[in-house]
Protein backbone atom coordinates (compact mmCIF):
# COMPACT_ATOMS: atom_id res chain seq x y z
CA UNK A 1 0.00 0.00 0.00
CA UNK A 2 1.71 3.08 -0.97
CA UNK A 3 1.60 6.42 1.44
CA UNK A 4 -1.39 9.11 0.31
CA UNK A 5 0.30 11.95 -1.23
CA UNK A 6 -0.36 15.15 0.61
CA UNK A 7 -1.62 18.39 -0.95
CA UNK A 8 1.33 20.87 -2.30
CA UNK A 9 2.69 23.05 0.76
CA UNK A 10 0.84 21.15 3.16
CA UNK A 11 0.44 22.46 7.08
CA UNK A 12 0.99 19.85 9.89
CA UNK A 13 -3.21 21.59 10.63
CA UNK A 14 -4.30 20.21 7.11
CA UNK A 15 -2.91 16.58 7.20
CA UNK A 16 -4.71 15.02 9.50
CA UNK A 17 -8.15 16.22 7.63
CA UNK A 18 -6.53 15.16 4.24
CA UNK A 19 -5.85 11.98 5.93
CA UNK A 20 -9.04 11.42 7.89
CA UNK A 21 -10.64 12.22 4.54
CA UNK A 22 -9.33 9.58 2.63
CA UNK A 23 -9.88 7.10 5.97
CA UNK A 24 -13.24 7.66 5.93
CA UNK A 25 -13.72 6.83 2.29
CA UNK A 26 -11.66 3.61 2.25
CA UNK A 27 -14.46 2.88 5.36
CA UNK A 28 -12.07 3.34 8.13
CA UNK A 29 -9.65 0.43 6.81
CA UNK A 30 -6.72 3.31 5.61
CA UNK A 31 -5.69 4.03 9.29
CA UNK A 32 -7.39 0.94 11.45
CA UNK A 33 -4.80 0.48 14.05
CA UNK A 34 -2.73 3.56 13.62
CA UNK A 35 -3.07 4.75 17.37
CA UNK A 36 -2.47 1.28 18.73
CA UNK A 37 0.64 1.01 16.72
CA UNK A 38 1.51 4.51 17.76
CA UNK A 39 1.02 3.66 21.57
CA UNK A 40 3.22 0.87 21.09
CA UNK A 41 5.94 1.28 18.97
CA UNK A 42 6.56 4.88 20.41
CA UNK A 43 5.07 5.13 23.65
CA UNK A 44 3.02 7.29 23.31
CA UNK A 45 -0.06 7.61 25.20
CA UNK A 46 -3.22 5.25 23.68
CA UNK A 47 -5.48 7.72 25.21
CA UNK A 48 -4.69 10.76 22.45
CA UNK A 49 -5.82 10.65 18.99
CA UNK A 50 -3.19 9.48 16.62
CA UNK A 51 -2.31 13.29 15.14
CA UNK A 52 -1.55 14.27 18.63
CA UNK A 53 0.88 10.95 18.99
CA UNK A 54 2.27 12.37 15.71
CA UNK A 55 3.15 15.91 17.45
CA UNK A 56 4.62 13.90 20.60
CA UNK A 57 6.85 11.80 18.00
CA UNK A 58 8.53 14.19 15.72
CA UNK A 59 8.84 16.71 18.37
CA UNK A 60 9.73 14.61 21.53
CA UNK A 61 11.07 17.89 23.34
CA UNK A 62 7.32 19.72 23.19
CA UNK A 63 5.22 20.93 20.70
CA UNK A 64 6.08 24.13 19.50
CA UNK A 65 4.40 26.88 20.22
CA UNK A 66 2.17 28.72 17.93
CA UNK A 67 2.23 30.26 15.35
CA UNK A 68 4.31 27.34 13.64
CA UNK A 69 7.25 27.92 11.94
CA UNK A 70 7.35 27.37 7.88
CA UNK A 71 10.51 24.76 9.05
CA UNK A 72 8.48 23.12 12.13
CA UNK A 73 5.09 22.73 9.52
CA UNK A 74 7.60 20.45 7.30
CA UNK A 75 8.98 19.02 9.83
CA UNK A 76 5.47 17.95 11.38
CA UNK A 77 4.03 16.60 7.64
CA UNK A 78 7.55 14.81 6.65
CA UNK A 79 7.73 13.12 10.59
CA UNK A 80 4.02 12.64 9.92
CA UNK A 81 4.80 10.74 6.34
CA UNK A 82 7.65 9.04 7.63
CA UNK A 83 5.13 7.33 10.18
CA UNK A 84 2.74 6.76 7.78
CA UNK A 85 5.39 4.62 5.64
CA UNK A 86 6.55 2.58 8.22
CA UNK A 87 3.17 1.77 9.49
CA UNK A 88 1.60 0.76 6.04
CA UNK A 89 5.04 -1.48 5.92
CA UNK A 90 4.31 -3.16 8.95
CA UNK A 91 0.45 -4.05 7.96
CA UNK A 92 2.15 -5.18 4.46
CA UNK A 93 4.49 -7.21 6.28
CA UNK A 94 1.89 -8.89 8.32
CA UNK A 95 -0.39 -9.13 5.46
CA UNK A 96 -3.03 -6.78 6.79
CA UNK A 97 -2.36 -3.89 4.01
CA UNK A 98 -4.72 -6.26 1.77
CA UNK A 99 -7.25 -7.46 3.86
CA UNK A 100 -7.60 -3.90 5.12
CA UNK A 101 -7.94 -4.82 9.25
CA UNK A 102 -5.04 -4.24 12.02
CA UNK A 103 -6.57 -5.96 14.18
CA UNK A 104 -6.48 -2.84 16.58
CA UNK A 105 -8.91 -0.30 17.47
CA UNK A 106 -9.78 2.71 14.86
CA UNK A 107 -6.40 4.75 15.07
CA UNK A 108 -8.84 7.90 13.58
CA UNK A 109 -10.71 10.01 15.25
CA UNK A 110 -13.92 9.22 16.73
CA UNK A 111 -16.98 10.14 14.43
CA UNK A 112 -20.13 10.60 15.76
Amino acid sequence: MSVPVAPPRCKRTQSPHYLDGDDHACGGALLDGLRQWLADTRRVGSNLVWFAQVVLIVFPGGRPAEPWSEDEHRQAVAGLFALLEEFFEHLASRGDAISGTAGGARGGVARA
